[in-house]
């Protein structure tokens, strides 16, 4: 199935004369070597999340499946095994973050939807990390619509400016040129952002019409033009109240070379034509790639003014095929198309008849290739009732439309799996309306050519990490600086240290951290210099994007959700009901703050040292810390009693060292003083010995003492707008997001006073399992218990080891209700 070619060489099969040997010093074939050793270096890598449905009511969980793949033939990413989901919101903000853990390209998790969030279009994004490196827009991404049910849903009104058209011209090759015959792409939108069917006429200054032009599926379409040198062109734009609308048609250049390609037959029919002026022997190169591997080059002497050639669509993969004419290693003109071998894993599914006491659904899932061998893959399935999941399967973000189209493409794309569904010549032909009007692609020949350097700031994530960088004050990357994590969070003890590199960036890796874990870092120079500047890698920023939404048929979900959650989870727009609770005494609130007018940092202790252990005491400081709980006094010294590891630790020399003494917000030089102060000053004594409490104190590795005297009473340090500490860093709910089976109730369906089967019955997504997979024989079964549903809707998504991928959406009627 899958095409293993990786540079094709053509003789022409008409008028082009093509040569295919190429010396190896020759330009063209010492940039090939450039993009080969490009594409090794820097391999990018793609995300598709498969979803349970289309859209949620707050408080539900959103089901996922995550497939990471290569860009260069779409097979599962050996690459990142950490995967960064983020929901955000309608301002641009994180709403939510999962980390899940990649396995063999895939990972599964769910998203549980805050039910303090507001009614709304949200979008959810996917990427690693090393993704970040390269250009944000190709974060995997999707819009859905999220409802607050404690909200009205508020009808959408019609704009009055939604008849506002905005028209574009996109000539095919990139320039349009006098003297040119050339195809020209158009795409009119609404105010709304979607595509709109328009006619219009292209006319010159004499006002004589020259062409024509009509957009169809999305607001796109194409007409031929040849400018003519001296005249002037405008657009004219029929409305539908008759009047018209001009617009501006592109600059047309006075000379250049024009790149057409016809893909309407099983060849690809390419053109080159150019000014007379131009045609002098010169050599042109024509290189097609897709993701960086080259499939087709050839070098032809330009001595005509126009060159045809047919190509076989064959010799390339399905995806998208980037053709660039070169002159003297120079892109003169770009064409991209979509070549779709309709390849794609065939994917049924047949229901099997049970008896009705059994209440079970069972349906067998076979995967073949084109040619019905079996293959061996792994799917996700999604199972919903069709009743009250409604949805447009043509404006679905599926694993085809992504991994083939969305994911090369930048910018939005009205409807993907448009060209997906149900394919025919009418499509195909619009699909290349789409890439004449919104060709962008990821890869950029002017890179090469430049010999730009790419920088790697973010490497491949094969592990759980914190990373950051260490600079001075001025902003100089500081080379072995001592760095230490630390956990704030009780009950979860992690330290551990490491140095920065000669970038002054530093690592903390495999980490196995569960959900939401607290943490604070800390950093010093190598000669222990706290004035540094630490700087922790950043969340990838949040595009500000137009919302374009549709009139989705919600409200009938919205209405099941009530239903299920008032009749069943005692929810109501007033709120969650609780059970009676009886309170019998008032509970005690401990004081934030310890000690008063402490100077602690972070307000909280481990102990505190009781006031009547030092009342009426005639002896030194000292002696108040025999006894004390999580101290010790071991060789004339403080110590603690939980044992520290951390080798950036001051005074590391393998064992415990004294604890560090903060008398009235100064640091002791040496634990000595103690000797000789007197316990009749004190006021209180608390105790850190957490990481939890010390972390925040530069040198409190091996646990912090807070002395409050009488005479120190003054406002506590931390409420000093001047204190502002630059080397220390925290960080929030980090770790490793929980996970969760999808709950498939076992239930007795001749119990009545089961509640169990009502819950099930009125769930919207009846079954969800991110990891059915197809034995050698392409064979599986689904299996779930039966529900009141009059139909159910099946969406399979899946690929196998090689890169195949395939989608399958498949309804029929449930013939076993439960009882």
């Amino acid at each position: 199935m899958k095409k293993r070619i990786l540079i094709c060489f053509l003789s022409a099969l008409s008028l082009m004369s093509f040569s295919a040997f190429m010396s190896d010093d020759d330009p063209i074939t010492l940039l090939l070597k450039k993009l080969e050793e490009f594409t090794k270096k820097f391999p990018q890598e793609k995300v598709h999340l498969h979803l349970d449905k289309p859209y949620y009511v707050m408080g539900e969980d959103i089901w996922l499946k995550a497939y990471v793949v290569t860009a260069e033939k779409n097979e599962p990413s050996n690459l990142s095994k950490i995967l960064h989901i983020d929901l955000l919101d309608f301002d641009n903000k994180v709403a939510k973050k999962l980390i899940l853990n990649i396995d063999s390209g895939k990972a599964s998790g769910y998203l549980t939807i805050p039910d303090s969030l507001a009614s709304g279009s949200y979008r959810i994004r996917a990427y690693t990390k090393y993704m970040r490196n390269f250009d944000n827009d190709f974060f995997f991404e999707r819009k859905i619509n999220l409802q607050n049910l404690t909200e009205t849903i508020k009808p959408k009104t019609t704009k009055n400016n939604e008849s506002i058209i905005d028209l574009q011209f996109f000539p095919e090759g990139g320039n349009m040129i006098y003297g040119i015959r050339s195809k020209i792409g158009v795409k009119a939108v609404d105010e709304t952002g979607f595509g709109k069917n328009v006619t219009g006429y292209i006319i010159d200054e004499t006002k004589q019409k020259v062409a024509v032009f009509e957009t169809e599926h999305a607001g796109m379409g194409v007409f031929a033009l040849s400018p003519v040198k001296g005249k002037n062109y405008k657009a004219v734009l029929i409305n539908v109240d008759g009047t018209t609308s001009s617009f501006n048609f592109p600059k047309i250049e006075e000379q250049g070379y024009n790149l057409s390609i016809n893909t309407s037959s099983e060849n690809l029919t390419i053109k080159i034509a150019s000014n007379s002026d131009l045609v002098k022997g010169q050599k042109l190169n024509l290189i097609a790639q897709c993701n960086g591997i080259t499939y087709f080059t050839s070098t032809t002497n330009f001595d005509s003014p126009i060159f045809t050639a047919a190509i076989a669509k064959s010799r390339f993969p399905t995806g998208i095929i980037q053709f660039t004419l070169f002159e003297n290693l120079k892109p003169v003109a770009e064409r991209v198309v979509f070549i779709n071998h309709k390849d794609q894993i065939k994917i049924n599914l047949t229901e099997i008849k049970t008896k009705i006491q059994n209440n079970q659904s069972i349906l067998n899932l076979t995967s073949t290739d084109i040619n019905n061998n079996p293959i061996d893959g792994n799917f996700s399935v999604s199972v919903v009732d069709e009743s009250k999941v409604l949805f447009n399967e043509d404006d679905e973000n599926t694993i085809l439309s992504n991994l083939l189209l969305s994911s090369d493409l930048k910018g939005f794309i009205e409807q993907p799996n448009y060209y997906f569904n149900n394919i025919n010549d009418d499509k195909e032909r619009q699909l290349d309306n789409l890439l004449l009007t919104q060709g962008w692609r990821r890869f950029n020949w002017g890179d090469l050519i430049n010999n730009k350097d790419r920088s790697i700031t973010y490497n491949v994530e094969r592990s759980l990490e914190i990373s950051g960088l260490i600079t001075d004050l001025r902003n100089n990357p500081i080379a072995n600086a001592k760095v230490v994590l630390m956990s704030t969070t009780n009950g979860f003890d992690l330290i551990l240290d490491t140095v920065s590199n000669s970038m002054g960036r530093f690592s903390f890796d495999r980490l196995d951290i569960p959900d939401s874990i607290n943490f604070i870092v800390q950093a010093k120079s190598g000669k222990g210099d706290k004035n540094v500047k630490l700087i922790l890698d950043e969340e990838p920023t949040i595009s500000v994007k137009k919302h374009f939404d549709r009139q989705l048929a919600f409200q009938s979900y919205i209405d099941n959700a009530k239903e299920q959650y008032n009749g069943l989870s005692q929810f109501s727009p007033e709120g969650i009901k609780l059970k009676t609770v009886n309170i019998n005494k008032k509970k005690e609130l401990k004081p934030i703050i310890n000690i008063p007018n402490s100077k602690s940092r972070n307000g909280s202790a481990d102990y505190v040292v009781p006031k009547e252990r030092f009342k009426d005491k005639s002896g030194t400081m000292f002696e108040l810390f025999f006894g004390v709980p999580g101290v010790k006094i071991e060789e004339g010294k403080i110590i603690r009693t939980i044992k520290n590891t951390t080798s950036i630790a001051p005074n590391f020399k393998g064992k415990q060292q004294p604890m560090l003494v903060i008398l009235d917000g100064s640091p002791l030089a040496s634990q000595e003083s103690l000797g000789w102060m007197p316990a009749s000053t004190v006021e209180g004594i608390e105790i850190l010995i957490s990481n939890y409490n010390t972390a925040i104190y530069d040198d409190g590795y091996w646990g912090v003492i807070l002395i409050t005297t009488k005479s120190g009473a003054v406002e506590p340090i931390i409420n000093d707008p001047s204190f502002k500490t630059y080397n220390i860093a925290e960080i929030s709910n980090y770790g490793f997001s929980a996970s969760k089976q999808f709950y498939i109730p076992k239930f007795d369906p001749k119990n009545k006073d089961n509640k169990e089967p009502n819950a099930y019955t009125l769930r919207s997504t009846i079954y969800w399992n991110p990891n059915v997979n197809t034995d050698v024989n392409g064979k599986a079964t689904i299996n779930f218990p039966s529900s009141n549903a009059k139909s159910y809707k099946v969406t399979i998504e899946g690929m196998d080891s090689f890169g195949n991928l395939g989608r399958k959406t498949y309804t029929y009627p449930n013939n076993n209700k439960s009882l």
